[in-house]
This record gives C-alpha cells, sequence and structure tokens, in this order.
C-alpha cells in the first residue's frame, strides 16, 4: 500500500472561511495526525505532499523523511484543497502497477491500530473504502443528515460485508480520504478530474454519488476505523475500544 497524505498549515481564503466556526481536538495537531498515520499503517509507504506550511513544520517533516526509509517529501504549490487533491491524483496517474493500493488521507484524521490490514481485505469486496464511518450516515437529513438517510439513528438501504475480522457497508459517500487500487483510479479518471475542477474544494459527495452511478461500491467500517478531527464530525465511538477519540 502506498499512503499519498496531505499536509498544509493555509489554504485559500475563501476556503478558510467557510470553515470558520469549525474546532478541532484539542491534541489533533499536524505533527500528531501524521505519527498517528504512520504508526498505523506500519507496511506503507508514504509520501507527503507539503502545500503551504511553515519554516518550522517543513524542518520537522525534513527530519521525519531523513530517520523514516518509508517517508518521501514532495513539495507543492496548489493553494486549494480541490488543486492539492488533484495533485495526489495525478500522481496516482502515473503508477505502474495497477494493483497497487493507494490510501489518499488528509492531515486531521486519526486512526485506530490495526486499520491497514482490515483496508487491504475489504478493497478484495469494494472498489473503494474509508476508515471513516462519517456521523451524518445516521443524522436525520433536517439536521444536515445524509439525504438518503430515512430518519436519525438508521443508515441508507445497504448491504454488510465481513472481512476476516471487520463488518462494512456499502455506502453512497464520504470525504477525500479513502482508499482505492490504480486500476480502479485509472478507470474512473473522468469522474476525478470533473470533481475537482472546482478552484476551491473537490465535489466529494456529487463525485461518488457518480461512482455509484457508475457502479462503484463505496464500503466504510463498522464499527469506525477512523475519524475526522474536526468537533462534531468524530465518528461514532459505539464498538470502539476507547471512551473518547481524544485517546489517540
Amino acid at each position: 500500500m502506498k499512503v499519498f497524505y496531505r499536509i498544509a498549515e493555509s489554504s485559500n481564503k475563501e476556503h478558510e472561511n467557510r470553515r470558520v466556526n469549525f474546532q478541532k481536538l484539542p491534541n489533533a495537531t499536524k505533527q500528531r495526525c501524521l505519527l498517528n498515520t504512520l504508526h498505523s499503517f506500519p507496511t506503507a509507504e508514504f509520501t507527503i505532499f507539503v502545500d503551504n506550511i511553515t519554516e518550522s513544520t517543513w524542518s520537522w517533516l525534513q527530519e521525519l523523511e531523513a530517520s523514516n526509509e518509508r517517508v518521501n517529501l514532495v513539495k507543492i504549490h496548489a493553494g486549494s484543497e480541490s488543486k492539492s487533491m488533484r495533485a495526489l491524483l495525478d500522481a496516482s496517474w502515473n503508477l505502474t502497477d495497477d494493483s497497487e493500493i493507494v490510501l489518499f488521507t488528509e492531515d486531521d484524521y486519526l486512526y485506530l491500530p490495526g486499520v491497514e490490514h482490515k483496508i487491504i481485505e475489504v478493497l478484495k469486496y469494494a472498489h473503494y473504502a474509508t476508515g471513516y464511518l462519517h456521523p451524518d450516515k445516521f443524522w436525520d437529513p433536517s439536521r444536515g443528515g445524509n439525504p438518503y438517510t430515512p430518519m436519525e439513528n438508521v443508515s441508507e438501504p445497504t448491504q454488510v460485508i465481513k472481512t476476516s475480522d471487520h463488518f462494512w457497508m456499502i455506502t453512497n459517500s464520504t470525504t477525500c480520504t479513502f482508499a482505492a487500487t490504480v486500476s480502479v483510479l485509472k478507470a474512473d479518471k473522468d469522474i476525478w478530474l470533473d470533481g475537482t475542477s472546482d478552484p476551491i474544494g473537490t465535489s466529494d459527495f456529487q463525485t461518488f454519488l457518480k461512482l455509484r452511478e457508475k457502479g462503484r461500491a463505496l464500503v466504510q467500517p463498522l464499527p469506525s476505523l477512523a475519524t475526522h478531527c474536526l468537533r462534531g464530525y468524530e465518528a461514532p465511538l459505539v464498538g470502539l475500544p476507547i471512551n473518547s477519540w481524544e485517546e489517540l
């Protein structure tokens, strides 16, 4: 598996304004999220795409690269979420091994131990997989839930997949933190080009709906194997061996 990791500390002003009222978990710093991901994917090769960071963070990343043979730094000058996502997609389309699994992940996620082999295994059954059980899959649409969710605490119509040590549900969409094989990413290139055509943000929801219309299956874990670190968007803790995501 290859992990394509995006890290940035400043972005397009319009994108920042959209997120002005968002707060992250208090200890979910850029460094801690990256180190958590490195620890959670112990055999994966990491390419860290670096966009708009401070000198101190750049120095820390260089030290990390020098001390860890699995880490490779690539500086990009994207300036927005969609443009940085396009940079990662471009890199995946240039890979020659079509069977390789690529995990795209943003710099504000935390993972539980054991997630790597679970994602690899479930991609035998689905085209796309995420480790993040998005809480909006169980919110009533009237309060911002997924529009295909019929009522509070009830998911969209789905199928459940059992792998060797986890359950997964088919879902209609997720964030831009997900995994797929290179062959799938190449075959879906036209949809991803359209989904990253906005100069500010990736149209992840609409993109995954288009992929579903094409016949692609996206799965998310039951229970969650990761969380987004924005307050209010933490994955449900049901079934997990932790009492709070802040424990990570």
